[in-house]
C-alpha cells in the first residue's frame, strides 16, 4: 500500500530551494553602498564641520540604524584623514563584494546574530587600521540586504514535478503481509491501513450500523430530555419554534467544531482549548441559566460517550462552563457587550484551576512536567475564546432565528434611542406615562419572578402610536394647553381615534425594526378590553339597546405572557391612582382591586400563564409602589401655566403643536376611511 504521508515527506526532501539571479541585487546593494559611503565621506573628512553639525548630518544620512549612535560618538564627532578614510570605504566594499559572492538568505539577513557573524567573517585581515574595524562593519551592515530569494514560481513547479516523479516511479510503500494485523480493534484507522483493508477486499466505506443507532438513541435521548424541559419550564415560555430552532442550531455547530478538533483538522491543538463555555453562554442569555445547565450537561456526556473522548479535558471544560453561566447570572451588566470578555476571562481561570487540581490527583512524569504548563494556557484561551465567540455569534443568531437579547434590550432601553427621543418631544406625556409604567411593571415583573427587564423596555414602546396622533391623548393635552378634541367628536370616531393606537404602534415598530417582543406589548397591554369611557356616553347619547360593545373593544390580542398581562395592569393601575387627587392607601388598594377584578371577569387573562398567586403579588407591589408615588407635591403647575400664559398665548401654543382644527381633521379623514372600508360600527 502506498503510504501517502511517507511518501510526502520523501517529496519534501527532494526539494532542493530554487534563487532568483542575484545579479540585479548585487548591483542594487552595491549602488546603495556608494550613495551611504559618499555621504558618511563628506561628513568624516570635512574639518570645518562642528561638532553639532556632524551629529545633525549624520543623524539625516544614517536615519535610525542600529548602532549609529555608538559609531558617531566614536568615530564623526572629530574629522577623520581622507586617506584613511578610502582605506574604510576600500575595505567595507571588498567585504560587502566577498558576502554577496557567498550570497545572503532572508533568514540571515533578518537574524542579527547570523548577520553579524557574516559580516565578521569576511572582514579583510590587512589593508587597513585595525580601529576602524567596527566602522567598516557598520557600513555594511548598513547597506547589506538579502541577495538570495526564492524563486516562488520555480519552486511550485519544481515542487509538482518531483511529486508526479516520485509518485510515478519510487513511492512509499508499506508492506502487509499475508496474516499481519492491519488495525486493531477499537483503534482509529488511519489512511494507509483504510487502504490495505480496500485492497484485502473489506469494506471501509460503509459506516459501523450498531454505532451508528447508539449513537441515534444517545441523540434522541438528548433531545427528548432537553424537548421536555422546555415544554415543563416555565409554562412553555421556551416551547417555541424559534428557540427549538436556535439550540438545534448551536448543538449542531458546537458537535461539529468539537469533532474537527477531535480528528486534528484544526491542526495539533488540545481538547482543552475547546469553547464549549461559548454554547453554555449563548443558551443562558438567549433563554435560561437553568436550561443552560441542564443543555450543556447532556451535550458533554453525547461527546464523550459518541466520540469516546477521554473524560478530564471535557469535565475541566464543563466547570468552565458552569461559572460562565454563573457570572452571566450575577456579576454581568448586560448594558456592554464586552462583558462577555469578562466571564470569559473567569471561564478560562476555571478551566486552568480545574486542569491543575486533575493533575495533581493524577500525576504522571511525562505531562505533569512537560505539557501542564502549555495546557494550562490552552484552558485560559478556552475561557476568553469562549467570551469573544459568543460577541460575535449574538447578533448574527439575533437576527436570524429572530430572538432577543438582554444586551439588545438595555441598548433599547436607553432613553438616547431615536424613537424614544421623538417621543419626548412629540408625545411628552405618553412618555412620562410610559417611564411610570416601566417603573411599576418592572418591579412587579421582578417580584413574580418574570423577566424585568423585558418587562420595562415593552413598556418603554407599548405606546409609541400614539405620537401619530398625540392631541387626542388626554396625556398629552395638558403639555399643549389645547382642548379636549374629543369634546366635538362622537363616540365612536372618538373610539376609533383611541383604539387604533396600537396599530400605529405596529407601523411605527416596523418601520424602526424593533424586535417582534415588542410589538406584543403593543397589541396585548389591552388586549380586547372595551374602551369604556366612549361606550358609555355612546350609551347615552343613543341608547343601550343601539350600541354594540363588540365595537368598542380593542382588536387584541389577549396577553400571552406574564409580562404583556402585568403591563396591561400597570397601565390601567397607574393612569387611574394618577387621576386620584390626594389618596389614601385604602383607596389606591381598591382603585387597584376593581381594575384587576375586571379584568379576570374580561376574561383577559385566558390566554397568559399568571397564577392568582401571582395576581396578588403584583397588587400588593403595585400599592406599594404607587404609594410612594402619590405622595404631597407643591402645587408648582398653576404658578408655571401662568407664567407661560402671559409669555406665549394658548393660540400660539396650539398653533405651535398641529392645534385642534387639525387635529380635528384627521379624525375626519379616519373616519372617512374607516367608512369607505365598511368597518363596523362607524
Amino acid at each position: 500500500v502506498v503510504d501517502v504521508q511517507a511518501t510526502q515527506r520523501k517529496i519534501d526532501r527532494s526539494l532542493v530551494p530554487i534563487y532568483q539571479d542575484p545579479k540585479p541585487h548585487n548591483q542594487d546593494i552595491l549602488e546603495a553602498f556608494g550613495r551611504m559611503s559618499s555621504r558618511l565621506g563628506e561628513i568624516a573628512t570635512n574639518p570645518e564641520l562642528l561638532p553639532e553639525e556632524r551629529q545633525k548630518r549624520f543623524k539625516l544620512a544614517t536615519g535610525s540604524l542600529l548602532s549609529s549612535d555608538w559609531i558617531l560618538n566614536r568615530y564623526f564627532l572629530a574629522p577623520i584623514a581622507a586617506d584613511d578614510w578610502q582605506q574604510i570605504k576600500k575595505a567595507a566594499e571588498q567585504t560587502l563584494r566577498r558576502i554577496l559572492e557567498v550570497g545572503v538568505t532572508e533568514a540571515q539577513a533578518d537574524d542579527v546574530t547570523q548577520r553579524r557573524e557574516l559580516i565578521s567573517e569576511n572582514l579583510p585581515r590587512h589593508g587597513y587600521r585595525h580601529q576602524y574595524r567596527e566602522l567598516i562593519a557598520f557600513l555594511v551592515d548598513s547597506t547589506l540586504e538579502p541577495n538570495r530569494i526564492l524563486d516562488e514560481a520555480a519552486m511550485a513547479k519544481n515542487r509538482k514535478e518531483t511529486a508526479e516523479r516520485i509518485l510515478r516511479e519510487e513511492p512509499e510503500v508499506l508492506v502487509y503481509n499475508k496474516g499481519q494485523k492491519i488495525v486493531g480493534q477499537g483503534e482509529k484507522v488511519t489512511p494507509v491501513q483504510r487502504a490495505a483493508l480496500t485492497k484485502m477486499g473489506k469494506s471501509t466505506s460503509s459506516g459501523n450500523w450498531t454505532a451508528c443507532l447508539g449513537i441515534l438513541l444517545l441523540s434522541s435521548l438528548f433531545a427528548f430530555t432537553l424537548w421536555s424541559y422546555l415544554y415543563h419550564f416555565e409554562e412553555k415560555r421556551f416551547f417555541r419554534p424559534s428557540y427549538a430552532s436556535l439550540v438545534a442550531a448551536l448543538t449542531l455547530g458546537i458537535t461539529i467544531f468539537f469533532q474537527l478538533l477531535d480528528q486534528g483538522a484544526l491542526g495539533h491543538i488540545p481538547l482543552y482549548a475547546f469553547p464549549l463555555a461559548a454554547y453554555a453562554m449563548m443558551l443562558s442569555i438567549f433563554m435560561h441559566p437553568h436550561i443552560a445547565v441542564l443543555a450543556v450537561t447532556l451535550l458533554v456526556f453525547l461527546l464523550s460517550l459518541a466520540m469516546r473522548v477521554d473524560y478530564y479535558p471535557v469535565s475541566v471544560l464543563l466547570f468552565g462552563s458552569y461559572m460562565g453561566i454563573y457570572i452571566l447570572r450575577r456579576r454581568v451588566n448586560f448594558s456592554d457587550r464586552g462583558q462577555l470578555i469578562y466571564a470569559g476571562l473567569y471561564v478560562g481561570v476555571t478551566n486552568a484551576l480545574s486542569l491543575l487540581a486533575i493533575t495533581l490527583l493524577t500525576p504522571s512524569q511525562d505531562t505533569y512536567w512537560g505539557t501542564l504548563l502549555s495546557l494550562v494556557g490552552w484552558g485560559l484561551f478556552s475561557g476568553i475564546f469562549s467570551g469573544i465567540l459568543a460577541i460575535g455569534m449574538l447578533p448574527l443568531l439575533e437576527s436570524v432565528f429572530r430572538v432577543i437579547t438582554p444586551f439588545t434590550l438595555m441598548e433599547l432601553g436607553n432613553h438616547d434611542q431615536p424613537l424614544l427621543k421623538r417621543m419626548q418631544f412629540e408625545a411628552p406625556g405618553t412618555f412620562h406615562h410610559s417611564l411610570m409604567v416601566a417603573s411599576l411593571a418592572e418591579t412587579a415583573a421582578e417580584a413574580i419572578g418574570a423577566n424585568g427587564l423585558l418587562t420595562r423596555v415593552g413598556c418603554l414602546y407599548h405606546d409609541i402610536g400614539k405620537m401619530k396622533r398625540p392631541l387626542f391623548f388626554i396625556e398629552n393635552q395638558a403639555y399643549f394647553g389645547v382642548e379636549n378634541p374629543h369634546d366635538k367628536l362622537t363616540p365612536r370616531l372618538s373610539k376609533m381615534v383611541i383604539t387604533a393606537h396600537p396599530r400605529d404602534s405596529i407601523e411605527m415598530a416596523k418601520q424602526h425594526k424593533l424586535p417582534e417582543v415588542l410589538m406584543n406589548f403593543m397589541t396585548e397591554h389591552h388586549g380586547t378590553l372595551t374602551a369604556g369611557y366612549f361606550y358609555n356616553k355612546a350609551c347615552q347619547e343613543e341608547g343601550v339597546e343601539n350600541v354594540n360593545k363588540s365595537q368598542f373593544r380593542y382588536p387584541g390580542p389577549k396577553p400571552r405572557s406574564k409580562e404583556t398581562a402585568i403591563v396591561m395592569l400597570a397601565d390601567a393601575c397607574e393612569s387611574a391612582v394618577r387621576a386620584l387627587k390626594n389618596p389614601s392607601t385604602a383607596q389606591v388598594e381598591e382603585r387597584i382591586d376593581k381594575i384587576i377584578q375586571q379584568r379576570i371577569e374580561d376574561g383577559q387573562f385566558d390566554e397568559c400563564p399568571i397564577t392568582f398567586k401571582d395576581i396578588e403579588i403584583i397588587k400588593q407591589t403595585f400599592v406599594r409602589v404607587l404609594r410612594g408615588i402619590q405622595h404631597s407635591r407643591i402645587e408648582y403647575q398653576q404658578n408655571m401655566m401662568r407664567e407661560l400664559g402671559r409669555k406665549l398665548p394658548v393660540s400660539s401654543v396650539v398653533t405651535e403643536h398641529t392645534g385642534l382644527q387639525e387635529a380635528l381633521k384627521q379624525a375626519q379623514a379616519l373616519q372617512e376611511k374607516a367608512t369607505d372600508s365598511g368597518t363596523p360600527g362607524c
